[in-house]
């Protein structure tokens, strides 16, 4: 009886001299099967990204660029046929993609697996095999959400 009276009289000393409110911050508690679904996800990203190359990630950008860094040019063309103005014709890109679905296929088989990253450089991020869709987001002052 004398110990219960102990207990309760360190847990109501406890409680008036608590103010910090440490509880309130700390994260809630989940259950361990949850806590294994969110952090054994995994997301695979292209070597050419896992190798920070300079060409994705630029660490320094001149006056030019930094001016229309909201909205990057696509390509300059400054040389070559592309540089007239006139008809440029665009080609399908079927046989292509054909060809390099065979090319995958082969690969995934010669693996045995379907967990094969096919993106090894640079030259392997494209938009050929796939839809592309070109927004362009405009207002009076371009915020940084206009960076495509």
């Amino acid at each position: 009886d004398n110990a219960d009276k102990n207990v309760i009289s360190d847990i109501s000393i406890r409680q008036l001299l608590y103010i910090s409110s440490d509880d309130y911050y700390l994260p809630p508690k989940r259950s361990a099967l949850v806590e294994n679904e969110i952090y054994n996800t995994h997301i695979k990203h292209s070597l050419p990204a896992l190798d920070l190359q300079r060409t994705l990630f630029p660490t320094y950008m001149d006056i030019m660029h930094l001016r229309r860094w909201h909205r990057p040019l696509l390509t300059d063309f400054d040389h070559g046929s592309k540089l007239k103005t006139g008809v440029h014709v665009i080609r399908s890109l079927k046989k292509y993609n054909e060809e390099s679905l065979k090319v995958y296929a082969e690969i995934i088989e010669a693996s045995g697996s379907n967990d094969v990253f096919l993106m090894k450089s640079i030259r392997d991020l494209t938009a050929m095999s796939g839809h592309l869709v070109l927004l362009e987001y405009s207002e009076e002052y371009p915020i940084f959400l206009s960076q495509i």
